[in-house]
């Protein structure tokens, strides 16, 4: 996506959990149990998120195939005694 479109996104992500189009003029709150998912391909044409976005984007598993091979989600990683950063 182009950086544009990110940006759109970033009200949702924060706490301000929201999702405006202006040439629609609406603003559309998200529900208490939103949850964002996001997937990309591996390849020549992905490009990389921006930190801004990245940043609001935790906890965060990165999985390979069906494996697990990062967790940012420090709290359950304590929970379970192991290393947050995988």
């Amino acid at each position: 996506m182009n950086e544009k479109s990110w940006a759109s996104l970033a009200p949702l992500l924060d706490r301000r959990r929201y999702v405006e189009s202006l040439a629609a003029g609406v603003k559309i709150r998200a529900h208490g149990d939103f949850r964002f998912l996001a997937t990309m391909n591996d390849d020549a044409s992905t490009f990389d998120l921006p930190e801004y976005i990245h940043s609001l984007l935790m906890p965060m598993i990165l999985f390979v195939g069906d494996r697990i091979v990062r967790r940012h989600d420090t709290r359950t990683c304590l929970l379970e005694g192991g290393d947050p950063k995988g």
